[in-house]
């Protein structure tokens, strides 16, 4: 076909700036199963009309017909080889919040929406990658980015691609062009996070996570990479989260996005700490199905010590179709779990002191379309978990925890364009027989023993006021059964000019323990991390962070951010805050091998100070993090406090900074991302900070103080790439042998792991 014949074939589209009018109708009522029909009868009644089969693909691969969609992409380009971009009306209408959005939003791949021939070799090269087809999918992608080089969405596919062949550092690179050409979209944004995720850099992870979320809280493809990342960090709780919301989203977030019939992975790993750990997983999606199962396996001695051989037995299965997302999950993480290797002030060793962790979680979640463009989600889940204790020394009795939980959850998401309106209501009650202290608290929220009723009510409503600022205003009022408070939530972002941005948050954080589909772009982050200690590979994944919540605790966070982006995907952001917490637990022993957790209780708590974060390229593979953090806080502990410096004798003192807040900490990481294999260096720094030990005499809570040294963390990193399906992994962890907390040993851990699909 000669392209004046294009020319004259498109000319309608061109003209009227649309595709069929019902066709069109039928997608801005949400009709998507009639306008897909509708859009055939076209494609049908007009077969030389690449504008009708444009349509035709894209709303075929909006309900997940990728085969079919790569059919009509093809035939597009066989008719209008030639043809000039025409608008087919589309773009219009996948505003977020709509029907069109939504159902785009379930696969990893991003379409082009008006027709042209980039735009369908594009959409074609999307198609083959779903399904695997790599190798045909990718000319097509190049051969857009050709015709369009200003357009970003062909390397934002690229960087799929390349991530499905097993290179993360192409991933990160052609991610990077996208962003150049401003394709800053939540699915770019959780897609150069996964590919990190693969190269190690879990702290740049987090900062593409978050910044996927605030483009689109509710894109399941972000909320799977935050998933990952979580899981990577050892904060289980928050990473069942994540999951379960893009479950609920869509079922493909079980098999990442992808429309893969059946497909495996695995990772098998080896250590200096007597370390073994397999872990395989395998993934299939049938016409009317989708499923995962994960089986995990490891062993190891924590910090490399004799007496904290731990072991641990992991499965997960979800199913997912027209019923909703069944998941189910099994744990049991036994072991050792000695405490410090020394006596201390209120902490004595337990040498012999064992533990085991049983947990078994049954879920199912599902997304019910409404009228009005309006879903309502619904979420039910129901946890057992016993936890024992054996102190190994004779006259010592064991100690036995029992757990059942019982979740209830409804979510209503209405409105889209400019305003998005977000409300919910959960119920939780857990029964709790036996005797603390705990072990694990696998709720990550300390309760009491007995039934605890919690009850989370959130209303949240999203406006675009102009196409550089946005709003979000709501409120959680939450805690426990007859005890609510009430927490706002304001999130206001002001894009300056192109390149600068600032943003005022108020984000509430409380009953970790009961609701699941809170919207994560609104909740407080932990005020206080522990960069030094290793999580990843950890048969215990829970209670890392230095703070727990109780079951009247909350955090209330301010922030105010100003970012400045640079070249790429560099950027610098300055942050003050003001963090505030009530009713919380801050730990006193490193929790991987504590015989129990050793909490401090603060009544109430606030930090505030200045965070530097800075993120640059120095050459093309070369990439420099750095991050400083200066803070002063202060809180109330609700026992008597003594000095740990005059003990015996029961000196009072009134330090009132919180223990485990450091003045000064930093993180700097320097990663080399080459053809064969990658290279990162981190080291984190934490100063010098208080430390609270609370114990009991004569049967009352006291509380020691006395003062942490400040400590240096170094860990290595290097990522081989074997072949296109399998990887060698080789990482030091702790080259300074410290520990975030003082009286715990700390040694050199070395890995070496393989990473293989089949």
């Amino acid at each position: 076909m000669t392209a004046l014949g294009s020319l004259l074939i498109a000319l309608p589209a061109l003209l009227t700036g649309q595709g069929n009018p019902d066709v069109l109708t039928a997608v801005r009522a949400g009709k998507m199963g009639l306008a897909v029909d509708l859009a055939r009868e076209q494609a049908r009644a007009a077969p030389t009309d690449p504008v009708a089969w444009h349509v035709l693909g894209v709303l075929e691969a909006s309900q997940e017909r990728v085969k079919e969609a790569e059919d009509a992409f093809s035939h597009e380009i066989e008719v209008g080889a030639h043809s000039l971009p025409a608008r087919t009306g589309l773009a219009e209408l996948a505003y977020r919040g709509s029907a069109l959005q939504h159902d785009l939003l379930r696969t990893a791949t991003t379409l082009g929406l008006d027709a042209g021939l980039a735009s369908a070799r594009n959409n074609r090269g999307a198609m083959r990658l779903l399904q695997g087809n790599v190798d045909s999918g990718f000319p097509d992608i190049d051969q857009a980015a050709v015709i369009e080089p200003n357009w970003g969405v062909p390397w934002a596919n690229g960087a799929v691609a390349w991530q499905l062949r097993g290179r993360p550092d192409k991933a990160i690179e052609s991610a990077s062009d996208a962003l150049d050409l401003n394709e800053k979209t939540s699915h770019l944004y959780a897609t150069l996070a996964q590919a990190e995720l693969s190269a190690s850099q879990t702290d740049q992870a987090g900062d593409d996570v978050d910044r996927a979320l605030e483009a689109d809280p509710d894109d399941p493809y972000a909320l799977l990479a935050r998933a990952k990342l979580l899981k990577a960090l050892a904060r289980s709780r928050d990473a069942e989260r994540s999951l379960w919301q893009a479950l609920a989203e869509t079922p493909l977030a079980a098999v990442d996005s992808l429309f893969l019939p059946t497909a495996g992975a695995g990772n098998a790993l080896g250590g200096n700490a007597a370390e073994s750990d397999l872990d395989l997983v395998h993934r299939g999606v049938s016409p009317n199905a989708v499923h995962s199962a994960i089986l995990r396996t490891d062993r190891h001695r924590v910090e490399d010590r004799d007496d904290a051989y731990q072991l641990l037995d992991q499965g997960e299965a979800v199913l997912g179709g027209h019923y909703g997302v069944f998941f189910v999950s099994g744990w049991d993480s036994r072991g050792g779990r000695p405490g410090a290797d020394s006596p201390e002030v209120g902490i004595t060793p337990d040498p012999l002191a064992t533990y085991r962790f049983r947990q078994a979680i049954g879920s199912w979640q599902d997304r019910i379309p409404l009228s009005g463009g309006a879903a309502l989600t619904l979420h039910g889940a129901y946890r057992s978990a016993d936890i024992d204790t054996d102190f190994g020394t004779p006259g010592t009795s064991p100690l036995e925890l029992r757990d059942h939980q019982t979740i209830a959850e409804a979510r209503i998401d209405s409105g889209a364009g400019r305003v998005q309106t977000t409300a919910g209501l959960s119920w939780s009650r857990v029964s709790r027989t036996g005797q603390e202290p705990l072990a694990i608290e696998p709720t990550e929220q300390i309760l009491p023993v007995g039934k605890t009723v919690l009850l989370t009510g959130y209303a949240l409503q999203r406006h675009v006021l102009s196409r550089n600022a946005r709003l979000a205003v709501g409120g959680v009022l939450g805690g426990e059964s007859g005890r609510l408070v009430l927490q706002p939530i304001t999130v206001v972002s002001l894009q300056l000019t192109g390149s600068k941005a600032i943003s005022f948050g108020i984000r509430p954080r409380l009953n970790d323990a009961s609701s699941d589909l809170f919207p994560l772009d609104s909740i407080a982050q932990p005020p206080q991390t522990n960069p030094i200690n290793r999580t990843f590979d950890e048969p215990d994944e829970f209670n890392h962070t230095p703070t727990l919540l109780g079951d009247q605790g909350r955090y209330l966070n301010y922030e105010l951010n100003f970012g400045s982006d640079l070249a790429g995907d560099s950027r610098l952001e300055t942050v003050l805050f003001h963090r505030r917490m009530s009713d919380t637990y801050v730990q006193a022993a490193d929790s991987r091998v504590s015989t129990s957790l050793l909490l401090t209780p603060v009544t109430q708590g606030e930090s505030t100070g200045i965070g530097e974060r800075l993120r640059m390229h120095l050459t093309s593979r070369l990439s420099l993090r750095l991050w400083a953090c200066v803070q002063r806080s202060s809180g109330t502990i609700s026992t008597p406090t003594y000095s740990a410096s005059d003990y015996p004798a029961h000196v009072p003192t009134d330090r009132q900074s919180l223990p485990s807040f450091p003045a000064l900490q930093s993180i700097g990481r320097l990663d080399w991302t080459g053809p064969a294999f990658d290279i990162g260096l981190e080291v984190a720094y934490v100063g010098k900070r208080t430390r609270m030990v609370t114990t009991s005499s004569g049967g009352t809570p006291i509380t020691f103080v006395s003062d942490a040294p400040a400590a240096t963390g170094i860990h290595l990193f290097l990522h081989r790439r074997m072949g296109r399906d399998s990887d060698l992994t080789f990482a030091l962890f702790n080259l300074g042998k410290a520990n975030f907390y003082p009286g715990y040993p700390a040694s050199t851990t070395g890995l070496l792991g393989m990473a293989f699909r089949f």
